[in-house]
């Protein structure tokens, strides 16, 4: 069972913060077995039964006649048997402490509260503060993971494999926050395109979101590439390979879209709840993001698809525009496949920059 409430407030009841962070509304991880009294008790009893084994082993099985040939043997299996008395030593002694001090004093807790988070670590507070200092720091390639961040820069420790869930959650639980207080409304959905920047070399194909942010183009990391997702017939993306290969290639590659399609609506979910100033959070906290605007942007090129060794033949033929800029020295390429998002991402550039600077090839 997870701790209460009432049990981590003797940990809390000295930070002067924490009474201003309202009712706690949950706890992660939600349970570890690996934590309890009763765990440390079984480990205890382990480490006797092994002790016990390798002293009757000592003593019942003989290797040699030869009393020189045997201590050997004997001392080894006492030295195992020391082992498994140590572990029973720590299983007890663990147990009892975890018994007396509850779970909330063993490893970190995340306590989120109405207005607050709290981490705590093996019963000490390791950070507090209010909600509004997080900055979340959202993956931006694939096996990376997000990341938390405070208003200093200082990188907040996150639950193993519960990142995402516990970020979700306090983004959620401050949107709730900040509306009880009259600062947000309720975010409404906010247009955008897809734009696929496909891989150069070694690395990820990816999918962007386009903003239209007053005079700037917020340009955000969205997952990686699935055709699906973006309205594309993959059915050109055959392996040529016959027999029982081609069919595991296949079976492959309609596995990884689905991986990869589950967290491309993940993603999808994350940047539809935020709103417009999050979203611009994102674009400096997510280094695979970028904010395109008079200062920082230039060589801009639309125009239709360019062949090129790169391009992907079963997607050549369904490219509606290609766009192409330099944002802070940085090369960006990005595909669209369909006209209207062409015209979106056109007529946004025109007016942020002008006919002039805007460089629109007349075949396109």
């Amino acid at each position: 069972m997870p701790p209460t409430e009432e049990e981590f407030a003797p940990l809390l009841r000295d930070d002067p913060d924490v009474a201003s962070y309202g009712a706690l509304i949950s706890v992660t991880p939600k349970s570890d077995f690996g934590r309890t009294a009763l765990s440390q008790f079984l480990m205890g009893i382990v480490g006797g039964l092994i002790a016990v084994v390798f002293l009757i082993v000592s003593f019942q099985v003989v290797v040699s006649n030869v009393p020189s040939e045997q201590l050997p043997f004997q001392q080894a299996m006492w030295g195992l048997a020391a082992v498994g008395g140590i572990v029973m030593l720590y299983g007890i002694g663990s147990g009892v402490m975890r018994n007396a001090h509850g779970l909330s004093g063993v490893g970190r807790w995340w306590l989120l509260f109405e207005r607050g988070l709290v981490v705590l670590n093996n019963g000490a507070i390791e950070w507090t503060g209010s909600l509004d200092r997080l900055l979340p720091k959202s993956k931006a390639t694939i096996g990376s993971t997000m990341k938390l961040a405070d208003d200093s820069g200082r990188n907040i420790p996150l639950p193993l494999k519960q990142e995402e869930f516990l970020i979700q959650a306090i983004l959620e639980q401050a949107r709730r926050a900040r509306q009880s207080r009259g600062l947000d409304a309720e975010p409404a959905a906010i247009p955008y395109v897809l734009g696929w920047a496909e891989a150069k070399w070694f690395g990820d194909d990816r999918v962007f979101r386009l903003y239209l942010d007053g005079d700037q183009i917020l340009v955000i990391f969205a997952g990686q590439f699935v055709p699906e997702k973006l309205g594309v017939d993959d059915s050109g993306n055959v392996l040529p390979v016959p027999g029982a290969v081609g069919v595991l290639g296949a079976a492959l590659m309609k596995y990884t879209h689905w991986r990869l399609g589950k967290d491309f609506d993940a993603r999808a979910q994350f940047l539809d709840a935020m709103s417009l100033d999050q979203l611009r959070a994102e674009t400096r906290n997510n280094s695979a993001s970028g904010c395109v605007t008079l200062d920082n942007t230039t060589n801009i090129w639309i125009g239709p698809p360019e062949e090129s060794i790169w391009n992907i033949d079963y997607l050549m033929d369904q490219i509606a525009a290609r766009l192409k800029f330099r944002l802070q020295g940085k090369k960006w390429e990005l595909t669209f496949f369909s006209p209207e998002e062409a015209d979106f991402v056109t007529e946004s550039l025109v007016k942020i920059f002008g006919k002039q600077v805007v460089k629109i090839d007349a075949k396109g």
